[in-house]
């Protein structure tokens, strides 16, 4: 089944959390769902104009707020292939994700970036679908599950962890937390090694 797409948004009709089956809702309110699902986002009410045009039905959406840190998505079924129209252009930014999550028969295109930069990726997402599919597989595979910007979303966790008023040095701690355990995760065996001693202290302090 495919649904539309639901926040947590209880003035509207159709944005909620709810999972609304797109084909249920009635054609005279396609428009005001459409219209809500979009959140103000020009770029965003666009996109998924042309998408529904051309039966790329969506399951969840996020215009990702007006915030110069909030991650905006858009995430339908495994049996929609929209990956396959994204252009060499879109593919190569670091400030477009893409995911493919078999277990939740979920594919989902996410983009940061402030309000303005994120309404032109979503005009350019929305150009892609209009111009037709790509042969771009060996992009895409290699695209799929490597995330945003990762100096980008540090910004954005600093940012936010200051607006939750912590300290600089609760900051950096924090900071210091995700470098570590991205070195056990990935780094050599050497890599490890090096920091295994500042980790175990760490857990201790914990």
């Amino acid at each position: 089944m495919d649904f539309g797409n639901f926040l947590e948004n209880k003035n509207t009709k159709y944005n909620h959390v709810v999972p609304i089956d797109l084909d249920t809702i009635p054609y005279y309110e396609k428009e005001q769902a459409l219209k809500e699902f979009a959140e103000g986002s020009l770029g965003l009410e666009i996109c998924l104009r042309i998408m529904w045009a051309n039966n790329l039905k969506t399951h969840a959406c996020c215009a990702g707020g007006h915030d110069e840190f909030d991650i905006g998505y858009i995430s339908m079924g495994n049996g929609i292939d929209v990956f396959c129209f994204l252009s060499e252009d879109l593919l190569s930014s670091d400030m477009i994700a893409l995911e493919f999550d078999k277990d939740q028969n979920r594919q989902t295109i996410r983009f940061g970036g402030k309000k303005e930069f994120k309404d032109k990726l979503l005009q350019k997402v929305s150009e892609d679908i209009l111009s037709g599919k790509k042969q771009n597989d060996d992009l895409i595979q290699d695209k799929i599950g490597k995330g945003l910007n990762s100096d980008w979303l540090k910004e954005g966790r600093i940012y936010y962890m200051r607006k939750l008023g912590m300290s600089e040095e609760e900051i950096q701690f924090e900071e210091r937390g995700l470098e570590l355990n991205k070195i056990l995760e990935t780094g050599t065996q050497e890599e490890v090694d090096a920091i295994m001693s500042e980790f175990l202290d760490r857990v201790k302090i914990k």
